[in-house]
Order: structure tokens, then sequence, then C-alpha cells
């Protein structure tokens, strides 16, 4: 089944399916497997232009495609139905300017505070050394598929297409996370914070820095002894709540956040100085860990309701 989900491909297809002639051949090819121009010309008693210019109507409209093959007199245009099922949904446009996706690669931050033990990789090496903040700033930083640090932030500015005459109903953003301990640590809790524009949007507790176990996509280089995956984390901020992992975890609103049209949105992770042994952050992207994405953005928006004052 083909969908037809923009205004042009649905008035071709209207356009080709308006005509008894051409109706005529999708159900004379629907019933034979394929027939050249001259056949469906003579069923039909129309000239070879003509069948000619309603088959070209009918293949722009997706509904038919066209082979040349070999025959008794030479090349020959045999006609397939290539698709007898066809979904019209008018609101699709209206549903996708509606809702936008992202995905910002874990590498794009634009701000960020490290301090060891940290570092980052790419797929294919390290970048520069373990254990030195400097090269967080190191231009290969933007290709990183995992970071760590023991303590600071990572900062990303969030895209915002919103239109004037939109407004933010829902944010949602997934990540997989870990603590990070010197090697690797199973019991190593760490409380990692979120915020938005400054603004505090939750916490939850990673129990550890796992690594007995090879991170599903982790490449053949990253050996046994270091960071291997983490938990994937889904935060969630509409009109009614703030959620991790669909348990509501406090009562900020996207009203809250005051996110408009031009708004920058500034996302922070940060693993903050506990005081005690534990902490830390680890971040994976796409190439690490047990889930092949980097950070995942969805924005779902509304239009704007406008009031008319009554008079009396």
């Amino acid at each position: 089944m083909k969908e037809l989900l923009e205004e042009t491909k649905i008035l071709e297809f209207g356009k080709a399916i308006s005509s008894p002639i051409r109706v005529k051949i999708i159900k004379l090819l629907s019933e034979n497997d394929g027939k050249n121009f001259n056949e469906l010309a003579e069923q039909l008693n129309i000239t070879g232009s003509a069948i000619t210019a309603h088959i070209n109507q009918l293949e722009k409209a997706g509904i038919l495609r066209v082979e040349s093959t070999s025959g008794r007199h030479g090349m020959q245009k045999q006609c397939y139905i290539n698709e007898s099922r066809f979904l019209i949904d008018f609101i699709e446009e209206k549903r996708r300017r509606n809702t936008f996706h992202a995905e910002i690669p874990i590498g794009s931050y634009c701000s960020y505070q490290a301090k060891s033990t940290c570092g980052l990789a790419t797929v294919e090496k390290n970048i520069g050394h373990y254990d030195d903040p400097r090269y967080f700033d190191d231009p290969e930083h933007i290709y990183a598929g995992i970071l760590w640090l023991t303590e600071g932030y990572v900062e990303y500015r969030l895209p915002n297409y919103m239109d004037a005459d939109q407004v933010l109903e829902e944010l949602q953003i997934t990540q997989e996370l870990s603590s990070e301990a010197p090697g690797f640590c199973e019991k190593w809790p760490s409380e990692i914070f979120f915020s938005i524009n400054g603004t505090p949007i939750g916490s939850f507790i990673c129990p550890g820095d796992f690594g007995l176990k090879t991170g599903l996509y982790s490449p053949d280089w990253w050996v046994y002894g270091k960071n291997q995956y983490g938990m994937l984390k889904a935060l969630i901020i509409n009109r009614t709540g703030c959620y991790l992992d669909g348990q509501k975890i406090n009562n900020l609103t996207i009203d809250d956040l005051a996110i408009t049209q031009g708004s920058e949105i500034h996302y922070r992770i940060s693993a903050p100085d506990t005081g005690g042994e534990c902490g830390g952050l680890t971040l994976y992207g796409k190439g690490f860990g047990n889930y092949n994405q980097s950070i995942k953005v969805q924005m779902k928006l509304a239009e704007k309701v406008s009031y008319s004052a009554e008079g009396t």
C-alpha cells in the first residue's frame, strides 16, 4: 500500500483516476500479468498516441510502471500494475508540521565542564589522551560516540523550528547513560541531573558504571575494562508535568519553560560533585553501548488558540 501525504501527489492520483479510460486500463492490467501498449490500444479501441498519454498519466501517479521488453517485432513497452492500494491522508501534512524529530550527536555539545577521570572516543579511535579535559575542545569532539567525566556537565543546543502560530506542547528527550568510575564498577551510584535553559527538570540515580558485558554496539577495539553500556532514559515534559521513563517525577510543565518561537533551548546533562567516592556520568552515542542512538529529541507542537473579545 502506498501512502499519499503531499498535496501534489494526491492531486496527481486524483487526476489519474478521473478518466474512465484510465480506470479501464487499470482493470485490464489487474486481470492480466502485463500488457503492451498496442494490446491496450486495440482492446480500448483508441489510438497509439492516446494510449501513450493515458499510460504516462498513470505512471506519473505511481499506479503502473512501464518496462521495455524484447518481442517478435523488436523492443516493446510492457505495462504492469505498480501499486493496487493507496491511502490518502489529508491531515498528515499538518501532523508532520506539528511534530519535529532530531537526533543530536553526543559530541556536538555547545559547552562543557569536565574533571578527570574523563575522555572521549569516536567509533574508530580515542580523541587525545585519557583524563585530560583539554581534549573536550579537540575539533574531532563532534564525532564522539562516547564521552565520560567524573564531575561536570555537557550542554547541547536543541533546534527550535516553531512558527509564530505554534506553541510547544511536549518535549521528549532520550539518551543512554551510566555512571563513571575509574575503569568500571558495577556498583557505583551517581545522581545525574537534567536541566533546560537553567531550569532543573529532574534527575535519576544510575546504579553503576557497567562493564562486565561488552556493549552490543561498541567497536571491537573498545576492549574489556572500559565503560560498555548504560541505561536508556526517556524524559518527557508536557502540560501535565515532567516524567522519567513514564513515571511522573515533578509538577514542572512545558509552560514553565516558556519556550517560544526563536527561543534558545539549552539542554544540560550534569554530574556535580557529590562529596563521596561515587558519581560521574558516561554518555553513549551511535556506535557504542546497547542502543545505537545519540540524543533523540521530539517536539510536539500545536496551533495557537486565538480568542476574540465579544462586544456588548
